[in-house]
């Protein structure tokens, strides 16, 4: 993998706070307290202050990895997991 693997050097890309204002759609974050890449607890705050319609999900004792998203991802789009059959 590393062989292939192209690290990002330049800036992140940003979305100006006029940009953020204008989404129409509600908005799911999901991020980790331990994230040593981004600081999601900005980032939410940020989001929650512009954003019209904004949801956070900030797991604590996480990382930059998230797994197990699955339940809030549904959770957000409306959806309710069927129950397996035994």
């Amino acid at each position: 993998i590393m062989t292939e693997f192209k690290p990002r050097i330049g800036a992140l890309p940003l979305f100006s706070d006029e940009a953020l204002a204008r989404l129409t759609m509600p908005v799911l974050l999901i991020g980790g307290d331990r994230d040593v890449i981004r600081d999601e607890a900005a980032i939410a705050a940020r989001l929650k202050a512009i954003a019209p319609d904004v949801q956070t999900v900030i797991l604590p004792g996480v990382g930059h990895t998230l797994t197990e998203t699955t339940t809030y991802t549904l959770q957000f789009l409306g959806i309710t997991p069927a129950i397996p059959q035994a």
